[in-house]
This record gives C-alpha cells, structure tokens and sequence, in this order.
C-alpha cells in the first residue's frame, strides 16, 4: 500500500512539474508571438538567398550589421540514430516521447563590419505555435571551428559554412509530429522591430517511423 502511494504520489509531482513547464512555455510563446505588432517591420525570404543583417538586431540585442546569412540546405533526422552514426555526445532527454533534429546548413559571410563576432545561439527556429530549441552542445560539436564556443568572428570579405541544430521534440510538436512535412517553419534571423526570417524548406529526411 505504501509503495503504491509513493508510486501515484510520484505520478502526480510529474505531471505538476510537466505542467509548470508548459504554462511557462505558453507564456514564453505569447510574448514571443506578440512582437510582430502592427508597426514593425516584417521581412520573410527563402532559402538561397543572402540576407543581410544591416540594422536589425540578432536576437533582438546584437548589431552584427555587415554581417549576412544564406540557408543552403534543410535536414530532418532522428536524434539516436543520427547522434549514434557520427558516435556524437547525447543530452539526457529521457522522458521524451520522440525527437527529431533539425540540422540547418548556413552560409554566414561578411562584407566589412565592427561588431566582435555573431551569436549563433541568438538564432531561432519557430512554427506557427512552438519553438524547436537549439541544442548548444550539439552546435559546438558540430562546428569544430568554433572550438567550444557559441559565437564566431569572421575576417571582413570571409565566409564560413556551419550547421545549426534545432531539437524537435515530440512533447511540443504533438499536434504536427506525423506530419511535420507540411508544417511551416522559418529561422528567425532577428527581432524587435525589424523581423527578418527564412522560410526553411526540409530537403532531405531521415526520420524513425
């Protein structure tokens, strides 16, 4: 009798906890969702085009103008199986019903500019209704030349190909996880009040069924 209240009171402490954590996310998301007031500017380009950072702000907060970003190629991926093939360091995510990585291929070049460097991480990758978070770790092992940083600085009239990790996680993707093909997603470039983003196309898939 004991170990089965131990057991239900376990249960119910998992769902308050997993409560919480949605109700914050909620939040999160309402506040994110509401910076595309009427008034601001509003920018949406496709993959293979160069765009420029010029005076908006990376994350909301970071001048990178002479700085500029091209998505070349969009792959979808089952996080075990990928992470298992390239023998990758995996995070805990026990507990999660699925996850899916988003591996975004980009071209970041500058021209000539001031700013010390550009904060990958700053970069986000929305759906209509939800965020797919970057995995840091993964950014860094991915990205040998960044030598366990999160930011890189390039030499004016440069340009480097990098990969950008997103974790699809089935918990916040529920409502379009068998069909995630036609859901929309953009890599949001910046914030505030000039919003420019990517529309990303998915060109390859490697997912568990």
């Amino acid at each position: 009798m004991q170990k089965k209240r131990i057991r239900q009171a376990i249960i119910i402490g998992v769902g308050f906890l997993a409560m919480i954590l949605w109700v914050w996310r909620y939040i999160k998301l309402n506040q994110w969702f509401a910076s595309f007031d009427t008034g601001r500017e509003y920018y949406c380009y496709n993959m293979g085009e160069t765009v420029p950072f010029g005076e908006a702000k990376l994350g909301g907060e970071f001048n990178v103008a002479g700085y500029s970003v091209r998505v070349d190629a969009c792959e979808m991926v089952d996080y075990d199986t990928y992470m298992t093939e390239h023998e990758l360091q995996k995070r805990d995510y026990s507990g999660d019903e699925g996850i899916r990585i988003l591996l975004v291929h980009i071209t970041l070049s500058v021209d000539e500019s001031d700013a010390p460097g550009v904060m990958l991480t700053s970069f986000v990758c929305r759906g209509s209704d939800t965020v797919a978070d970057m995995d840091w770790d993964l950014l860094t092992q991915l990205n040998p030349i960044l030598e366990g940083n999160y930011g890189i600085h390039l030499k004016d009239g440069t340009s480097k190909e990098l990969i950008l990790p997103f974790m699809v996680r089935q918990i916040y993707f529920r409502r379009v996880w068998n069909c995630l093909d036609q859901y929309p997603l953009y890599l949001t470039m910046t914030q505030g009040w000039i919003t420019k983003e990517i529309a990303l196309e998915v060109t390859s898939w490697d997912i568990a069924h």
